[in-house]
């Protein structure tokens, strides 16, 4: 079958240059003929795809085409909001990782300040307490201990 089942029907007009028209409605459990000549009214009309599907003829060649027209049934399967829902839920998702990532920046932000704050002081009670050479000399100490430490 051409269609899923359960899919609303679809009109299909069969056409060659040396013959009459052919119409069939086409749904999800196959194609069944539907009249000779050109179609009926058709709300939809002008939406349609056309695409050549052979030549018949063994003397002389006349090409076939084959148009397809939606009907109200195959309009109501796809006019729904299904469309609305899944694009409200993508935005909602987005938010959500916005306001996360928002969360987690302003967290280490805030940890990166406390860390700074306590280095300045920590530098201060040093200077303080140690002449400078002194200092120097202890923070090489702590540069070599990290060193030793992240091996």
């Amino acid at each position: 079958s051409a269609l899923a089942p359960g899919t609303g029907e679809l009109l299909v007009e069969v056409e060659n240059d040396c013959g009459p028209r052919f119409s069939y409605k086409v749904n999800g459990q196959g194609a069944s003929f539907f009249k000779e000549g050109t179609l009926f009214d058709n709300p939809y009309d002008n939406k349609f795809v056309t695409s050549p599907v052979g030549v018949v003829g063994d003397e002389t060649p006349c090409p076939s085409y084959m148009t397809v027209y939606p009907t109200e049934d195959f309009r109501e399967d796809y006019n729904n909001n299904d469309s609305v829902l899944y694009t409200s839920l993508v935005m909602v998702v987005f938010f959500v990782m916005i306001v996360a990532f928002l969360v987690y920046a302003c967290a280490v932000r805030s940890r990166q300040k406390t860390v700074k704050n306590t280095i300045d002081k920590t530098t201060a009670i040093v200077s303080s307490i140690f002449p400078e050479h002194t200092q120097q000399r202890i923070y090489e100490e702590a540069k070599n201990q990290v060193k030793q430490d992240a091996q």
